[in-house]
């Protein structure tokens, strides 16, 4: 019992983001003959660090020269910026003139959101009207067809639209239902409805070819005829404001993703303008110290906080890429001096104190790339992720039919949105294979497999099976092994000759 509880606690832990994302977090000594402690990255091949404090220490100037290095002597031309924080005491000008431009990129951006908002409200009214415009040309063209079962049923319909909202049914006297309560009239409306689609040339022949008294004849010829008119006209007119609808609602989804486009940069400059609060975040990463919680920023004094993590990489061999990521957080105390000592005009803050610098060297797949990009993405740039999910909602809420109208405006749907209909039937065929019976022993013949499949023998012509997925045979796998080899001795040496080139640039202690 003991060791079965134990068991059940060790799969009730969570894992970490960077380990939902396929990661192993890296765990590195924070101080000598100190306990390893999770860094909050993934775990790296080579890692350097160092911590420098000067009194015209510059962070732009180390920035700027990791960059130029990594670029021009190594050829890691291909540069993601990552992480770009800061945080500044309520007391530094740095904190006022912050402050002023964030409250101006809050006050455009709202306006953009309540634009944005309005008209996903009045998307759910114009699928509302198509909705409305496609059930009634539904009618039209069904009673067209005369060699269907439904053509007879459309055609009555339309007839009790006709009634009802061209000549106001019971409260008209002269409509068909209120002829019917005058002497002699009473068999109008059995007449009217039970005549069967036909052409307005046709109406004579038929009302002619009717035993009854002609006041009858002639007044149904009058409401047969008006009606077919009508519903000549009328087909016309729907069909054409069906296909400006279609157009309206191409030009208004436009529109709306043109306002988010306009309002993601202003969300990123509110983010980045947007003082940070705790070092960690949703996803438990801790690795943001840019934060006014932080012990190293105190009101009362003239200070900073600033963050930067930026990936470089290149292709290396075959499918991997050398990448190596710097990550710099750097404490400062700024001061305003003239830049240029001959113009008073180029004053502003200069940043100096203590900097914290860490190199560490990845041999990443474009997917391990792209995977931590949108792990970080998704950790800094939330907000905007709401506004496109905002549509998407309002586009599951609107069904399929939203899908189809924007299709037949030959509109190239977005990736995301483009989904919508696809997880729909998806998820309704996922359903319906619910109820299979034969489930429970299609898992069962599953789970054997998983035990038993390590003792079958391994068919020497077909090797995809022994080296997993996505090697097709053994001399890939050979390959991407030594592809992957050279690319980490590659990597390994511009990381180390980075870390001491720079060290040499400033007169430090090098080996």
């Amino acid at each position: 019992m003991y060791w079965c509880y134990i068991v059940a606690k060790k799969e009730e832990k969570k894992k970490s983001a960077l380990e939902e994302a396929g990661f192993e977090e890296e765990a590195m000594e924070i101080r000598l003959n100190f306990p390893h402690e999770n860094s909050g990255f993934p775990k790296s091949i080579k890692r350097y660090r160092m911590w420098r404090e000067a009194e015209n220490l510059s962070v732009e100037e180390m920035y700027y020269w990791l960059l130029t290095h990594l670029t021009t002597d190594w050829g890691l031309t291909e540069l993601d910026k990552i992480t770009d924080i800061m945080a500044a005491s309520s007391s530094s000008s740095i904190f006022g003139d912050m402050q002023a431009r964030l409250t101006a990129q809050q006050n455009q951006a709202n306006q953009l959101l309540g634009t944005i908002g309005r008209m996903v409200k009045d998307l759910f009214q114009i699928v509302r009207e198509l909705r409305q415009l496609r059930e009634r040309v539904g009618y039209y063209q069904e009673s067209k067809d005369w060699d269907k079962k439904s053509a007879d049923a459309a055609e009555k319909t339309l007839k009790g639209i006709w009634i009802d909202l061209v000549e106001g049914g019971t409260q008209n006297p002269s409509s068909v239902i209120g002829l019917a309560q005058k002497v002699g009239y009473s068999i109008l409306p059995d007449l009217f409805f039970n005549s069967p689609p036909m052409k307005e040339n046709g109406v004579t022949d038929y009302v002619d070819s009717l035993e009854f008294n002609s006041n009858v004849k002639n007044m149904l010829k009058r409401k047969i005829f008006q009606f077919l008119r009508w519903k000549k006209e009328t087909y016309t007119e729907l069909v054409a404001k069906r296909n400006f609808q279609i157009r309206y609602l191409r030009q208004h989804f436009d529109s709306i993703r043109m306002y988010m486009n306009w309002v993601k940069p202003y969300l990123k400059q509110i983010e980045m303008l947007q003082l940070q609060h705790g070092a960690r975040n949703d996803h438990g990463i801790s690795t943001n110290k840019a934060h006014m919680d932080s012990a190293f920023l105190i009101n009362s004094f003239q200070g900073a906080l600033t963050e930067i993590e930026t990936l470089a990489y290149r292709k290396g061999s075959g499918k991997y890429f050398a990448c190596v990521h710097i990550h710099i957080f750097h404490r400062t105390m700024p001061s305003l001096d003239y830049h240029a000592k001959d113009s008073w005009q180029q004053k502003g803050p200069i940043h100096i104190g203590r900097t914290e610098m860490a190199l560490r060297a990845y041999v990443w797949t474009r997917e391990e790339i792209e995977s931590y990009k949108k792990l970080k993405q998704k950790e800094d740039w939330g907000l905007l992720m709401n506004i496109d999910k905002s549509l998407m909602d309002a586009m599951e809420l609107l069904g399929e039919d939203l899908v189809e109208f924007l299709k037949d405006a030959d509109l190239e749907l977005p990736e995301g949105f483009a989904k919508v209909s696809a997880d729909k039937q998806k998820d309704k065929k996922d359903l319906e294979n619910e109820g299979n019976i034969l489930e429970p022993f299609i898992g069962l013949f599953g789970g054997l497999k998983d035990i038993f499949g390590p003792l079958i023998p391994i068919n020497t012509s077909d090797l995809k099976f022994s080296f997993g997925e996505g090697h097709k045979n053994k001399v890939q796998a050979l390959k991407d092994l030594k592809d992957k080899k050279a690319t980490t001795k590659f990597i390994k040496n511009c990381a180390w000759n980075t870390y001491k080139n720079y060290k040499k640039s400033q007169g430090m202690v090098t080996w």
